[in-house]
């Protein structure tokens, strides 16, 4: 759904001739958005083990959802 959103608010903002490009670097960033903590987890895996990983893990999504949710309510109030 966010996804979704992001690629309508995207793509009537880019000319027709520069839709390819915007849609490929949207990809990529989408891509990297994805791998890049999965791949961090991987690493400290091997460095803490999995349970510190998975509640380390558990903490960030919490405080980057935290975070998200006070930056909205400021901009709507």
């Amino acid at each position: 759904m966010v996804f979704q959103s992001a690629l309508r608010t995207l793509l009537p903002l880019a000319d027709a001739k520069e839709r390819g490009a915007l849609m490929a670097a949207f990809y990529a960033v989408s891509y990297l958005a994805f791998c890049v903590p999965a791949v961090i987890a991987g690493v400290l895996v091997n460095l803490v083990g999995i349970d510190a990983t998975a509640g380390g893990y558990g903490i960030a999504l919490l405080l980057l959802a935290l975070l998200t949710g006070v930056r909205t309510a400021r901009r709507t109030a």
